[in-house]
């Protein structure tokens, strides 16, 4: 026994060593772990070891492993559905077991004109997205219908950790009929929190006027458009007029079928529009016809008059024949010209939708034009006393397509006077007005809170009933100044005039206006020296102003600037005017970004040379390109009391039929009297 019970016992002792371990030992050798999703969802399934577990409403679950690593190896977040809409999808690990998760919403597009009319999404061939992380997606014909995912937020890495961030589309390209309907990355979605996308297209109704080009009377039996693909559209003319109700952005050509020439003429559509089309008829036709034998008869004539016809003959045997030859070319010429004329004679007249008012100086007298000018104006050094400089000033205005000014001003005794003769007169000539107050002294200061308050008070008292200011629900004021206000002086200055008038703020950047946004009505941003060439991104700054404005639901006016230059007051930007180009540029860049209305940098602002208003220097060039772009055509006479009217000038085309009629009918009778002469002096 004494050998027997220690070899049992060593023999236990080896087997104790070599067992397998107990559940309890294996657990011990384990510990839970917190998984966390980014961003903290609940009901998210994480798949580990075989199991799902699912995500609390701190988007956690808690699991059972030996280390961490071993978790990150096998552990995943399947695509799934999260709730009606939301899809998520497993992007990668962050320290401390977090999982990023890609987001997706499920969205669906509507469209309309910007009059709210619902456009049918058969008639869209393309639709193109752009989304803030780079990515582009394009979607055609039955696609644009259907519904779709969307990454909607993504997780991004920070100095403080993981952060979820939100992804924003815009909107670059919609193409109906072979045209693109939207301004690009005009419009902007975040579907994390819209899913059903409105998006407005450029759609605007034309009317058509169809006349005779040397008549008048109206004429044709319809009216064709060749849309930017090809395709065409035919509309019955009656009683010389056709209309569309909706017609895409484009570039059109029409035609007119009728009794005589069918010739196509161009025709861009970029707003509502109204044109005139000049139709050649038969019956002009005859007329050039007979202008023609106008000429075939009477330059022979004219000729034969010159000697006796018995020593023409054996003189100049071959003249007649040489004569006719110049005659016929004079006439085919004359044929040419007339059916070149009318084949170009389309005018149109635009009306815009988005109101453009230029910034108006009421404070201008004899001695103001001896400093800081290089340039002066063509009706001269005027006083802002003169009514005739105002009503010139309005009808110019007027004439190149302008609905108003904003006019600078605050109350003192020299210029409550002038304002209140401008909106008599602005009233007569039909013209709007709105006022910018100036807040700041000469220097930059800004003005006491009690003065401004007052000021806006004697404004809302004095103006705002004029029919002048009648320009939206309550009368416009623009606050020049604001950003050197804090928000209490605002609400200070304009909370007892809110009910009466629309204050708009005049801040710079998109935080600055979120600041004041529940204190004021919107936002004009006067921005005059920005130079389209060198700004980055000048047309996304005025994006990203408009988009802070629209979120609060406030109104929007965009700078529009023909250039700058205001050295001789201590500025050192130069703007050039590049014979239009900045003008049309700012325009465009404006114009995208869905104002409310244009702010033309300016009327009269002699001193920074941003000045429309016809010069010494720059003559109409700035008013010319604001008519071409508005579609009304300016007339400037020489002096400011010419009594010529201002409007859309006239097609050429009667005027040259009835220039080579008249040539014709001079000819005919001059030769008549030459004859007659040669034969009493034969």
């Amino acid at each position: 026994m004494r050998r027997v019970l220690p070899a049992l016992l060593l023999i236990a002792a080896v087997a104790a060593t070599t067992a397998p371990p107990s559940t309890a030992a294996t657990r011990a050798a384990s510990r839970a772990w917190t998984i966390r999703v980014i961003p903290a969802m609940q009901g998210v399934r994480v798949i580990y070891g075989g199991r799902a577990f699912v995500t609390d409403e701190r988007g956690r679950v808690r699991v059972e492993a030996a280390s961490a690593d071993a978790i990150e190896r096998t552990a995943r977040v399947p695509t799934q559905k999260v709730g009606d809409g939301i899809r998520v999808e497993h992007d990668r690990w962050y320290p401390g077991l977090e999982i990023a998760l890609d987001v997706y919403r499920r969205v669906s597009f509507s469209f309309t004109d910007r009059r709210g009319v619902e456009i049918e999404t058969e008639s869209i061939s393309t639709m193109t997205l752009k989304s803030t992380v780079g990515g582009v997606y394009t979607f055609r014909d039955d696609e644009i219908a259907a519904a779709h995912w969307l990454h909607a937020q993504r997780v991004t890495t920070v100095q403080a950790g993981a952060l979820t961030r939100p992804i924003e589309y815009s909107v670059q390209r919609v193409t109906v009929e072979g045209a693109n309907v939207v301004n690009r990355s005009q419009q902007r979605f975040d579907p994390g929190e819209v899913q059903d996308i409105p998006i407005w297209l450029l759609f605007f109704p034309a009317e058509f006027e169809v006349r005779d080009a040397l008549f008048g009377f109206p004429i044709g039996s319809s009216l064709r458009l060749t849309f930017p693909d090809g395709r065409q559209l035919v509309v019955p003319i009656v009683d010389g007029h056709a209309s569309v109700k909706s017609l895409p952005r484009g570039e059109y050509e029409v035609s007119v079928d009728g009794a005589g020439l069918t010739l196509s003429v161009p025709l861009a559509l970029s707003r509502p529009q109204s044109a005139e089309i000049m139709f050649l008829s038969y019956v002009d036709l005859s007329a050039a016809l007979l202008v023609s034998l106008a000429f075939l008869v009477g330059l022979p004539l004219t000729a034969g008059a010159v000697r006796r016809r018995r020593a023409r003959r054996v003189a100049h045997r071959d003249q007649p024949s040489t004569v006719r030859r110049r005659a016929v070319s004079v006439s085919a010429i004359a044929i040419v010209v007339t059916v070149f004329a009318g084949s170009s004679s389309v005018r149109a007249a635009t009306q815009p939708e988005t109101p453009m008012f230029a910034y108006y100086y009421i404070w201008f007298d004899a001695t103001s034009w001896e400093r800081a000018k290089t340039d002066h104006p063509i009706l001269g050094n005027y006083s802002s006393d003169l009514d005739s400089v105002m009503r010139q000033h309005i009808e110019w205005a007027k004439a190149a397509g302008i609905d108003g000014f904003i006019v600078s001003w605050k109350s003192t005794q020299v210029l409550n006077p002038r304002l209140a003769t401008l909106a008599a007169i602005a009233q007569e000539e039909n013209f709007k007005l709105a006022v910018m107050y100036q807040g700041l002294d000469f220097y930059r200061r800004p003005l006491p809170v009690g003065r401004v308050a007052a000021d806006l008070r004697y404004f809302a008292d004095e103006f705002a009933s004029l029919p002048a200011f009648d320009v939206y629900e309550k009368p416009l004021v623009v606050w020049s100044g604001t950003w050197e206000f804090s928000a209490e002086e605002i609400e200070r200055a304009t909370a007892g005039v809110r009910t009466d008038l629309l204050v708009m703020a005049t801040e710079k950047t998109p935080e600055d206006y979120g600041r004041i946004a529940d204190l004021v009505d919107g936002e004009a941003y006067y921005w005059s020296s920005v130079n389209p060439d060198t700004y980055p991104d000048y047309p996304g700054k005025l994006r990203e102003m408009s988009d802070v404005v629209d979120r609060h639901g406030d109104r929007w006016i965009a700078p529009v600037a023909p250039g700058f230059d205001a050295r001789l007051v201590g500025g050192t930007a130069v703007v050039p005017r590049e014979d239009g180009k900045t003008l049309r540029r700012e325009y465009e860049a404006a114009l995208a970004s869905s104002p409310d209305m244009l702010g033309l940098i300016s009327w009269n602002e002699f001193s920074e040379n941003t000045h429309v208003e016809p010069s010494e220097n720059f003559g109409t060039r700035s008013l010319d390109v604001l008519s071409a772009i508005q579609g009304a055509t300016l007339e400037v006479g020489e002096g400011f009391d010419s009594s010529e009217p201002s409007g859309v000038s006239r097609s050429p085309t009667r005027f040259l039929l009835l220039l080579a009629t008249g040539l014709g009918g001079v000819l005919l009778v001059t030769s008549i009297g030459a004859r007659r002469r040669g034969e009493e002096e034969g």
